[in-house]
């Protein structure tokens, strides 16, 4: 059965028998999600689980390599697998307080951007189009509710 050949619903009867239909399909449709969203959730658990193995290894070995470079008193060192190097990090900023720096007006930035619920407001009420914008109006949207079964 194809969306381009609609069966005839000729009274309440046969619209309520559509509704069944699409209560059934639904319900599939939700068991799939769920079936689906349970083995994705297996499956982010055991990818965790092992990549927690092996970050620690990482970090272990990381960290022995840290403290050789560092005992060494270099700043890198290049080895045929790879490079071990101590870099300089760039300056960073870290609010404390947000509203005493916000106090200090040049430390401010202010963001411009069209105010679309101003501008649909603006129209509703004069009816005016404003340069630079267009009013959209969607056609409706079909919609199906359906009723829980039991």
């Amino acid at each position: 059965m194809q969306p381009d050949d609609p069966v005839i619903v000729a009274d309440n009867l046969q619209a309520d028998i559509q509704l069944m239909r699409l209560q059934n399909i639904q319900s599939r449709m939700d068991e799939i999600t769920d079936l689906f969203q349970k083995e994705l959730d297996h499956l982010k658990q055991w990818k965790e689980r092992r990549l927690e193995v092996l970050q620690n290894q990482y970090d272990f070995f990381s960290h022995s390599l840290e403290n050789w470079l560092s005992a060494n008193q270099a700043k890198s060192v290049n080895l045929p697998h790879g490079i071990v190097a101590f870099r300089k990090q760039p300056l960073r900023v870290e609010i404390l307080d947000e509203d005493m720096v916000i106090s200090q007006t040049p430390f401010i930035r202010i963001r411009k951007s069209p105010d679309k619920s101003a501008i649909l407001k603006h129209y509703k009420q004069t009816g005016e189009i404003l340069p630079g914008t267009d009013i959209i109006q969607p056609d409706p949207k079909f919609t199906v509710k359906l009723h829980p079964k039991g």
